[in-house]
């Protein structure tokens, strides 16, 4: 489905973009002397990586990495620290709203 294709891509571009902040930093953290690769750079060679690993092209931004160094943390990880179920407790929820929908409940 879209939504699950949707998902599955937002998943990718967080842990793509934890990636581009690893590299972003080992980068400064070089005391070799060589120029250090700038967020740009660092968010395409990524971009690369995932369409080599993953088969899929995702978009990131240096804006996006930049707030990551800065300690701010992701939408989807910010709203689901907000969530008052766990994610066991939401997959159990729709487990038994689907085993409840296949028996005919509620009646109509």
């Amino acid at each position: 489905s879209k939504e699950a294709k949707r998902q599955h891509y937002l998943k990718l571009v967080d842990e793509y973009t934890d990636k581009a902040v690893e590299l972003y930093e080992s980068e400064h953290d070089d005391q070799t002397g060589k120029k250090a690769k700038g967020l740009r750079a660092c968010c395409e060679d990524i971009m690369e990586l995932c369409w080599k690993e993953e088969g899929i092209r995702i978009k990131l931004t240096r804006s996006s990495v930049h707030r990551r160094l800065n300690g701010i943390k992701s939408r989807t990880c910010s709203n689901a620290e907000k969530s008052l179920l766990t994610d066991g407790e939401a997959d159990a929820l729709i487990r038994e709203a689907i085993a409840n929908a296949a028996e005919g409940f509620p009646l109509s």
